[in-house]
Formats: C-alpha cells, structure tokens, sequence
C-alpha cells in the first residue's frame, strides 16, 4: 500500500517542501507508518503517523487511525478505537470455514 501526503506544501520563504521529503519514502512508505500481513482498510480510511497496525486487521471505512493495534482486530471510528478481537477475514466471498483466511488465524496478542 502507498501512503502519500497527497499535495506538496512549499515554504515560500525558503523554497522547502514542509510536508513530504524523498527521505521520508522508503520503498513508497512513508516512515513512522505499518502494515502487517493481510490487513484490510476501509475506503477514506485516514491512517496517521506513527501508527503501527499488525496482520489480520480489519480497518473501519471512514476511520481515522493512529497508535498501534495488534493483530486480529476490527478497528472503526474517528479516533479509531479496537471494536472486537480475535477476528479473521477472508477474501473469498461467502467463505464457509477459517481455511479461507490465509493462514491469518492466531488469536490476538494483549499487551
């Protein structure tokens, strides 16, 4: 997944982008922002800085996500908050066993 800051932001006084720098891109991530395996996000989901999100996660559309949350979770809202655990999800349409959701099965780990 590419995370981009959408629109440069310039300084005029200096000429300097303020708010997206080649350095903050590694392989087209921004720094300070994970994904695990096998996570799924939901349309204009807006996933900030700083935020670290482990396999198997379900992503809210509309939310606002920031902070870390481990594995296996549906996440939703604005603040996003953690609304069920030990979850998994599949990509198959009307998947009728935990078979279909590629290996993402563990149960989520609590700090």
């Amino acid at each position: 997944m590419y995370v981009l800051n959408g629109h440069s932001i310039f300084d005029l006084t200096t000429g300097k982008n303020i708010n997206s720098d080649k350095n903050d891109f590694i392989g087209g991530y921004v720094k300070g922002i994970k994904f695990g395996n096998h996570v799924w996000v939901g349309k204009r989901s807006f996933i900030l800085g700083g935020t670290s999100i482990e396999d198997g996660c379900v992503i809210g559309a509309q939310s606002t996500v920031k902070g870390h949350f481990p594995n296996n979770v549906v996440l939703a809202g604005n603040p996003a908050k953690i609304r069920r655990t030990n979850i998994a999800w599949a990509r198959h349409f009307q998947a009728d066993d935990t078979e279909k959701c590629n290996g993402y099965t563990k149960l989520t780990k609590t700090d």
